[in-house]
This record gives C-alpha cells, structure tokens and sequence, in this order.
C-alpha cells in the first residue's frame, strides 16, 4: 500500500468511529483497495454498531433509573429552555411537570432566582460544574431549603439534580452540630437497602453495601432490625415508620435521623411492596447524607445487587416453603399462611373454607408395597390434589405423614362440598392399586371439611380442630367420604 492510499485509508477509518459505523463513503469508494483492505473497513464497521448497540441498551437502564428516581432532575439549554423533568421534581415541589418544564426556576427561587441565572450559566459555561443551596417556595407557599448540583452534559446543556435538605439543617440547629454543605453531601453518597417484615422487625435482605457500611456478616439476616441497627432496642422503635405505613399502606415515608451506632445522618424513604410470596414486607432505601456523594455507577450497582440478592432469597424461600417429596407446600408454610389469610379476610368477612385430607389405610400400602411406593402414592395423590384446585389463591399442604391440608379462601359452604366431592372422584380416578384396603382395590382418600366467615377473633388453628374432627368422623362412618361441619368458634 503506497503512502497517499494508506493516508486515505485511515482518513475513512477515522470517518467511521465518528459516525457510529454508517457505510464507506463515496468518495473512498474510488479509491483502488485491496480485498484485506476493504475487509479490515467492513470489520471496523461491525465493531462500531455493536458498541452503538450496547450504548443505547445502556442509556435506557440510565434513563429508566432517573425516571423513578425519588430526586428532582432537570435537563436544560443555556439559552434557558427545559428539555426534560423528572416526576421525582413533582413529588419534591407539588407543581406539574408541565408547570416545571415552563418556569421552574420562577416558580421555586421567584425574581431572585432569575436574576440569578445570567451569572449561574456563564460561571456554569465556565468551570462545567456548579454546587448551591438556596431556599425554595414549593406549590402552597412552603419555604423549604434545596441544595442542588448543576453539570454540563454537553455543549449548550446542563442537567441538575436537587435535593430537599430542609429536615437535615433542622438537625443541625438543633444540635449544634456543623454538617458539611450539600456539595460534600453530593459527592459521596451510597444508597442501603433492607427488607423486613413489618409486624416483627424480622431482617429477610440486605444489600452489600449496607452490610459494608455498619460492619455486618452474613447472619444479620433473621434477626430484628431494631436489634442491630439501633443499640439493641428491645422492641420496635417508637419513631419505626411501619407505624404510619400500617394506617396507610400504599403511602411512602421520608424522613431524616441520626444513627446511634454510626453516629451519622441518614435520608431514608420507606413503603410497603409485595413480596414474593404475596405477603406485604417493610422495604427502606437509606443514603448516608452526612457527606455523600451520588453518582449514576453507584445506584446502577446497588440496584444490581438488591436484584441479584432479592433472587436468591426467592430461591431460598422456595426451598423453604416447599415439601422435598410431594413438591407442595409444606406444613411451616402452611403454619405461616393460615393466620395472616383468617386477618385479611376477615377485614370484609369473607367465607374460608379449610379441608383435612387423609389416604385411607396408608400404613397397609406401605407394609404391603414398601416405602419406596409409598413415596410414590404420596406424589401422585399430592399432585391430584394441586391439579383440583383451578383457582390462584387456593393451595394445598402437605400437613404431615399421609396428611394434606386443602385451604379455600372466598369459598362458601356449597363451594367447599364440590371441592370435596371432586378431590373424592379425582384420587378415585388415579386407579392406584390398594389390595389390603378395606374399602376398595385401589387408593381412596376421608376428608374432614369446615366454613366459617373468617373473623379477628378466629384462631387459625380452630379452623384445623374442626376440620380434623370432620375428618375423623368420615373415617369412623366408613371412609371414602367427607364430612361437613359449619366453624364455630372454639371458647
């Protein structure tokens, strides 16, 4: 290749790295190259696009954290036009997005603020970065204290991401303490996570980073939180925000306090969310905002990390839950479940039905067939039992030995006596073979069966009692049957 083709041929290189890997030029096309010439430009391209590909993946991550952000993010020109706002910046103010995007300046800082913004954007062009803190007038007339951090994202825009911080130098008046500007703040923030379960303070996940910072190992999980995080409390704290979150579950709680162990200042929001196995968990985002720094690296891991320990714990939970052989719930499951489904339902007095179900003249199977078969008895009935159950929140349990447990929520009583009748023909139907029952050649199941319109008053195990003693009368009037009982409530 002789010097002014090489020269040309760099010249196109160079061309398409800058144009995110478009075709070869028109101009370069007259030019004579070799096949491994032309090749090395073809590779060069495909190495382009896929790096423009992983770009966009990865500005749709950042756009979507921004988005659900808890703090106010602007994206402006310098010739003073709003190109975007978070509905983070709603939340904070009270104003619209609309209203923001028009004046957010004016409507928050009013003629000082814009008197201001000549020199803030010319200092701005300037050094690339700007840290204040000013007092804002949010929608209804509150002053409240915003420390925000404006950066330029490129030529003729900036973005800026404001913080409320008016509770934290309530804090420092208080106790006569000097915490760093909001500029110290910004640049060394973390974001800590935890769930627990709110009635007992119970710890099920906590991220890496909140482990790191109080110094905690891996059997933090399982303990309370006011355990660990506050001195070893003794009970639940009097200012817990599970308090206020237990009067209005679907509100979220922010709030500021000193940490006794860290001796530090922590931003904290919290809320109740579905957990995976339907239950409502207390979950707090916490960020150190003695001297923070928040950078986008910093939450796109902690977002990881939460994502990737909140699917082991599902993992393990399962495992938990589940009973090795059948693969249905186990009893501790059902132990757990019971009592929180009699308290939810009886918030309307909804009907919950419980069955107690029972392999007649199991322990004949097994002295005849071995345990091995009866093993597989075990399954095969446990299956049948899952499959007759169509409907999300039923479930079925294995309760213990050759016992199962069939909970119905929201079924009446005619409800329940169709469930049983139809769990009766379905392990008829299996056709198991059963040549020392008394009853028929092959397996058949007795089922006790009770109804009650659940109350607060109702003790979850009174549903048991009494679906037990239903079951132990269909075993004395000749098996193969279910016996039915309306729940009265046990004195």
């Amino acid at each position: 290749m002789d010097e002014k083709t090489e020269s040309a041929l760099l010249c196109e290189l160079e061309r398409i790295l800058d144009s995110g890997g478009v075709a070869i030029s028109a101009d370069f096309k007259g030019n004579q190259l070799t096949d491994e010439e032309k090749q090395a430009i073809e590779l060069v391209q495909k190495i382009v696009r896929k790096h423009s590909e992983q770009t966009i993946n990865q500005l749709k991550i950042m756009s979507s954290i921004v988005e659900n952000s808890p703090y106010f993010i602007a994206y402006k020109t310098f010739e003073g036009k709003c190109l975007y706002v978070n509905p983070g910046a709603s939340l904070l103010t009270g104003y619209s997005r609309e209203e923001l995007m028009e004046n957010y300046v004016g409507l928050l800082f009013g003629d000082a603020g814009l008197g201001r913004a000549t020199s803030f954007k010319e200092v701005l062009a300037e050094k690339g970065i700007i840290k204040n803190e000013h007092v804002a007038t949010i929608k209804g007339g509150e002053e409240r204290v915003f420390s925000g951090t404006s950066f330029v994202i490129e030529d003729g825009a900036y973005a800026t991401l404001v913080l409320d911080v008016t509770e934290a130098r309530k804090i420092e008046s208080e106790h006569m303490q000097t915490l760093q500007t909001m500029n110290s703040i910004l640049n060394s923030l973390d974001a800590m996570i935890y769930v627990t379960i709110p009635q007992t303070g119970e710890i099920l996940f906590m991220n890496e980073q909140m482990r790191e910072h109080y110094n905690f190992g891996d059997d933090v999980i399982g303990k309370r939180c006011y355990n660990v995080l506050q001195d070893d409390e003794d009970g639940k704290c009097n200012f817990c925000p599970c308090h206020q979150l237990d009067e209005a579950p679907n509100s979220v709680v922010v709030w500021e306090k000193a940490n006794p162990l860290t001796m530090r200042l922590y931003k904290n929001t919290d809320r109740y969310i579905d957990w995976h196995n339907g239950e409502k968990v207390h979950i707090q985002y916490s960020v150190d905002i003695t001297d923070i720094e928040r950078t986008t690296r910093s939450l796109t891991e902690a977002l990881t990390d939460i994502s990737k320990a909140q699917d082991s714990l599902e993992k393990a939970l399962v495992e938990t839950n589940t009973d090795p052989l059948t693969g249905i719930y186990n009893r501790r499951f059902f132990n757990d479940k019971l009592p929180n489904l009699v308290m939810s339902l009886s918030r309307s007095s909804s009907p919950l039905s419980v069955l107690m179900v029972d392999i007649d003249f199991f322990k004949k199977f097994n002295d005849t067939y071995g345990h091995g078969e009866g093993d597989y008895c075990l399954k095969k009935v446990s299956q049948a039992l899952k499959d007759s159950l169509p409907r999300d929140e039923d479930f079925v349990a294995r309760y213990g030995g050759e016992e199962f447990v069939v909970v119905l929520p929201n079924t009446s009583e005619d409800g329940a006596k169709v469930v049983a009748e139809r769990l009766l023909n379905t392990i008829r139907e299996l056709k198991i073979p059963h040549e020392n029952s008394e009853m028929a050649d092959h397996v058949t199941v007795s089922i006790g069966v009770t109804t009650g319109q659940a109350s607060h008053t109702h003790a979850a195990e009174a549903y048991i009692n009494w679906a037990d003693k239903m079951l132990y009368k269909s075993k004395n009037e000749g098996r193969n049957r279910y016996t039915y009982a309306h729940f009265e409530e046990e004195t």
